[in-house]
């Protein structure tokens, strides 16, 4: 009887030679343990500085820059200029002519300055008399380092024309050469023309029109005169006058009745240098011209005919903002 199946497989297996067991794998090696960096050392702390001598470092940087500003301002637009020092501050010269100082506090700066002729002071300004110096005036403003102060006494364009009336000399009138005055921006002289068509001008004034600016025409040929005043200033054309005097000359200006002026038309400054000159002259030829010191802005214009005395007669022009 044949044996069963399940019976000789069992026997089978049981004869088989037994398979060798696979080779453990050796453990693979621990690297290094990654040596620690050293502890960074920790910085000293920052010793602090006295509250004090900081503030006062602070306060002198402050003044320095100041007088720096300052200097920049008052020193002359060329070489013939030089700066002085002294005991109370520093000294600006003009060749051997002074025309200005500044003193200095911790907390204020005084400047001191010839005042241009042709100019009015700035209302906004309170500038004073310097006491044993005619024609000079002085201002106090802050130490800092905020322009606002001095732009708003505008004391640049005021020693700038001081200096320059020094060099070239401070006319404040000018005559006829045959053709009515005209008061013209001082950038627009390079192409200024004598043949320019004014069309019909007035004997008093007349504000025309030209493609880039406007200009002041004053037809009458008498001597004429630029007295500044704080808001403007009245161009005074002298057809007599007793006395040849600029003092008695701006106290006649003073005096006119309010009901004499009679309005012309507006008249509009874009730069704050203007020249009346003879219409007649061209730029090589201007050797007599009155300078106009304004604030841009667009101004009211008025003429009145004023005769204060039997010897007096005044053909006025006003300029007023």
């Amino acid at each position: 009887m044949a044996a069963p199946k399940k019976a000789i497989a069992a026997k089978a297996k049981a004869g088989a030679k037994p398979k060798r067991a696979a080779k453990p794998k050796p453990a693979a090696k621990a690297k290094p343990a990654a040596k620690a960096k050293p502890a960074a050392k920790a910085k000293p702390a920052a010793k602090a500085k006295p509250a004090g001598k900081a503030k006062g470092a602070a306060a002198d940087s402050t003044l320095a820059f100041a007088i720096g500003s300052a200097r920049t301002t008052l020193e002359a637009f060329d070489d013939s200029g030089s700066v002085r020092e002294t005991a109370t501050g520093l000294e600006f010269l003009l060749g051997d002519t002074l025309f200005a100082t500044l003193e200095s506090s911790p907390s204020r700066l005084v400047v001191a300055f010839l005042a241009p002729r042709g100019v009015a002071l700035p209302t906004r300004a309170k500038f004073t008399p310097v006491a044993g110096r005619a024609g000079w005036v002085q201002l106090e403003l802050p130490v800092s380092r905020d322009p606002r102060p001095w732009l708003d006494a505008d004391i640049g364009a005021l020693v700038g024309q001081t200096q320059f009336e020094l060099k070239h000399g401070a006319d404040r009138s000018i005559t006829s050469h045959g053709g009515p005055y005209v008061v013209v921006p001082a950038d627009e002289i390079s192409y200024w023309k004598p043949n320019t068509k004014l069309g019909k001008v007035a004997d008093d004034v007349s504000v025309v029109t030209l493609p880039t600016f406007e200009v002041l025409a004053l037809g009458a040929p008498d001597t004429m005169h630029w007295v500044p005043s704080a808001n403007g200033g009245v161009l005074a054309r002298v057809v007599s006058m007793d006395v040849d005097d600029d003092a008695a000359l701006a106290g006649h200006v003073a005096a006119v009745p309010a009901a004499l002026w009679q309005a012309r038309g507006t008249f509009t400054v874009q730069v704050t240098s203007l020249l009346a000159f003879d219409a007649s002259l061209s730029k090589m030829k201007l050797w007599d011209t009155l300078q106009l010191g304004l604030t841009p802005a667009r101004y009211a214009v008025s003429a009145a005919t004023f005769r204060p005395d039997d010897g007096t007669e005044l053909l006025l022009v006003r300029l007023a903002r």
